[in-house]
């Protein structure tokens, strides 16, 4: 197993920098205290420099639909947040494309406030009145700086590669090297539980909805339910990291269910109980591919 996944497994990080522009108001919070003579720590402030700037939380948005796409299209590998996640080598193309248009975007946005910045910073100047510390305002040339999109390709660490280190000996070089493989196995089964996980719960949404009879409260069903599991189907490629032969064919059956009329299935019972069973039985497939409770949290 070690050789396969290390042929088909790639590690990638994404780092994207927003400069928030706020800044503490001790000073302030501070005064708030002593003129309502109440204890220290009792208040505290934050001054949003760039509050009501449209532009700025639209670059602000879009970093977060970024990160919120890389968590769906990529597999946790180490711990830690921002580090390095997994997806199946094959993918890397397609997700370098992805990642380079989604950063001309980023910077796209970013250059469209840029230009706005000197002006609202003279119109907080006028606004904060007492509050305005020209020294929480950097310079645009400053603040371009701490906008950034970054992404890293990495080969999978192999246990294998541990070399013979000076004052180590041999035995303990293989318990290491045993650690270390011992780890990778469970980073690897954790991932794939993972991914059988996500086509679960999408899976198992729609069995909820098809299993309560029409007119009844939860009946609901939204074209989404269908979406979201067409969606996580056609990540399974990318996301599968051992080519798993069944996770590849429960991808296949989620994408027939995810074909099923949806005003069919709003308004006719018969073939709403059939939808729920397929997507039951699926549910149980997928389920006996995990063992863990939660999902990855994202």
């Amino acid at each position: 197993m070690s050789k396969s996944i290390h042929s088909t497994v790639m590690l990638g990080s994404l780092s994207i920098s927003f400069p928030e522009m706020r800044r503490n108001a001790k000073e302030e919070a501070a005064k708030i205290e002593k003129d309502a003579h109440a204890s220290t720590g009792t208040v505290s402030a934050t001054k949003h420099l760039m509050s009501g700037v449209a532009q700025h939380k639209e670059i602000k948005d879009y970093a977060a639909m970024c990160r919120a796409w890389w968590s769906t299209v990529s597999l946790p590998w180490f711990d830690g947040k921002g580090a390095p996640r997994a997806v199946n080598a094959l993918a890397i193309t397609d997700l370098k494309i992805e990642l380079g248009d989604r950063k001309r975007k980023y910077f796209e946005l970013v250059d469209a406030f840029m230009p706005l910045y000197p002006v609202v910073r003279a119109q907080r100047q006028f606004e904060m009145g007492d509050l305005f510390d020209e020294k929480q305002f950097p310079s645009p040339t400053e603040l371009r700086r701490k906008f950034a999109f970054n992404s890293d390709w990495y080969s999978l660490p192999d246990s294998a590669d541990i070399r013979v280190v000076e004052g180590v000996d041999a035995a303990e070089l293989k318990v290491i090297a045993d650690e270390a493989a011992l780890s990778e196995q469970r980073r690897l089964a954790h991932a794939m539980e993972v991914v059988a996980q996500k086509l679960y719960k999408a899976v198992k949404s729609m069995h909820t909805t098809m299993a309560t009879p029409i007119g009844d409260k939860g009946a609901k069903f939204n074209n989404t339910k269908l979406e979201n599991i067409l969606m996580v189907a056609e990540l399974i490629p990318s996301l599968n990291l051992t080519n798993d032969p069944k996770l590849k064919a429960l991808a296949a059956e989620a994408k027939k269910l995810a074909t099923k009329s949806p005003d069919e299935l709003r308004e006719d019972e018969v073939k709403r109980k059939a939808a729920a069973k397929e997507a039951e039985t699926l549910a149980s497939k997928l389920a006996s591919m995990f063992t863990t409770g939660d999902e990855e949290e994202e």
